[in-house]
């Protein structure tokens, strides 16, 4: 125990507490009687440099001038209560940067790995896909697919980089430079969010938002959501005449033949035949069941006219997808620019069956109802934009070697007795030969 001065008493007492957004300053008032007389002093306390440091003043307003000057210092930063020096300097100003980028402070990051509770690894964009993709081999061949496409796309601007360094800003500016429609973007986004989630779970990235999360998109959601109705805010229906088409029908290989039937003669949209299954074309309708036909969300039957029947019964299987290569598509769109049919929208044959179908029964509810849409976007997009003869003409277009399947119903010229389509005439078989030399035999 340390003795005291009998000479020496001194008294603490009205505390005082200055802060201007930093670290407090404290500030005493402490009477003291020394060799019989009485003095009277403020007592000011901070921590700086990680240490404790105190002064004194006489006056009161001299200590509270000081302290404050102190408070605000400390404040701004200009008082250090570390330093740094070397290694540990230049650390701290990388954390500084990385911080300042994801808009949080140092102390919420060091919070955020206290409660992560697992030191996260670092690997960069090509192994932690390449470890993705191996989890998620045993998904259907299709999403499988769309995986693999989707992530190469990140990879290829990305794939050296350490997957937690990739900032939101830096993905942003990469999903808007794509030169694609924005259904397309909102599908990559979505595909690349999904191995960022599983990064996640694995421990190459922080239990938070992941920054493609973040990705704002809002800029292009409203957007989307319109380009995914397809049939919507459609200024001008592009549109294949009966010569166009019978002038690809004469150059397709056999199984090609599906895309074009499905879409010109049942208005099938491109995402919903690459799901159909054979089991689904029945004696008079094609069955769409709720999870393929989603646009609307229920059950759809699209007509099965005698067209379209003879088309499909002449490259019909037993079972399995109706096109089981996505590629196919692709395929028929290369054919038609070779035949300088372009432009070529992705759900031209169905905006072409919608609008002959319509100018022949002209029964909008009824087009509607087989098309899966509503009479008001069949009425402002695709009233008037077919003669009945042009009509008449789409739908007598059957197979060079086959005749209507069921015999003539009067009242609907879609199932009368007609004539087959003319052969192949040279140089558009010449346009064929050399259009799928290089084609993929899928």
């Amino acid at each position: 125990m340390i003795a005291q001065n009998p000479k020496t008493k001194t008294k603490s007492n009205r505390r005082v507490k200055i802060t201007r957004g930093g670290p407090p300053v404290l500030i005493t008032r402490r009477e003291q009687i020394k060799d019989g007389k009485e003095y009277v002093a403020w007592r000011l306390e901070w921590r700086e440099g990680g240490k404790r440091k105190n002064t004194s003043r006489s006056n009161r307003e001299e200590a509270h001038t000081l302290a404050d000057e102190i408070a605000t210092r400390m404040a701004k930063g200009e008082v250090r209560h570390r330093i740094l020096t070397g290694l540990a300097l230049q650390e701290y100003e990388e954390a500084v940067e990385i911080c300042s980028q994801a808009e949080c402070s140092i102390l919420d990051a060091a919070r955020l790995i206290k409660a992560n509770k697992r030191p996260l690894q670092r690997r960069t964009l090509e192994e932690v896909r390449a470890e993705f993709l191996e989890s998620k081999s045993r998904r259907s061949k299709r999403h499988f697919q769309s995986l693999t496409n989707d992530t190469k796309l990140l990879t290829d601007r990305f794939g050296s980089r350490f997957i937690l360094d990739l900032h939101v800003s830096e993905l942003t500016e990469w999903i808007n430079s794509m030169p694609v429609e924005v259904r397309t973007k909102q599908n990559r986004w979505s595909n690349n969010r999904t191995m960022f989630r599983w990064a996640r779970r694995i421990g190459y990235l922080p239990d938070m938002q992941t920054e493609i999360d973040r990705v704002d998109s809002a800029l292009w959601a409203q957007e989307s959501r319109e380009d995914w109705e397809d049939d919507e805010g459609i200024d001008d229906v592009c549109l294949l005449t009966p010569d166009q088409l019978r002038a690809l029908f004469d150059v397709l290989p056999r199984r090609l033949i599906p895309v074009l039937a499905l879409g010109a003669f049942a208005g099938v949209r491109r995402s919903e035949t690459s799901r159909l299954h054979w089991r689904m074309v029945k004696e008079d309708h094609i069955e769409l069941p709720r999870i393929i036909a989603r646009k609307k969300k229920r059950r759809r039957l699209a007509p099965y006219l005698p067209a379209c029947s003879a088309w499909l019964e002449s490259c019909r299987e037993e079972e399995g997808l109706i096109i089981p290569h996505g590629d196919r598509f692709n395929q028929v769109t290369a054919i038609a620019k070779k035949l300088g049919i372009n432009p070529w929208p992705q759900n031209v044959l169905r905006h072409s069956f919608i609008s002959y179908r319509l100018a022949l029964v002209r029964n909008a509810p009824q087009v509607a109802e087989e098309a899966g849409t509503s009479v008001e976007k069949i009425r402002s997009n695709y009233d008037e934009k077919a003669t009945r003869k042009d009509a008449e003409n789409w739908f007598e277009i059957f197979p060079p070697t086959l005749r209507p399947l069921i015999e003539s119903h009067p009242g609907d010229p879609t199932r009368s007795e007609i004539s087959p389509s003319s052969s192949p005439s040279s140089d558009v078989q010449e346009i064929w030969n050399d259009g799928m030399t290089n084609q993929p035999n899928q």
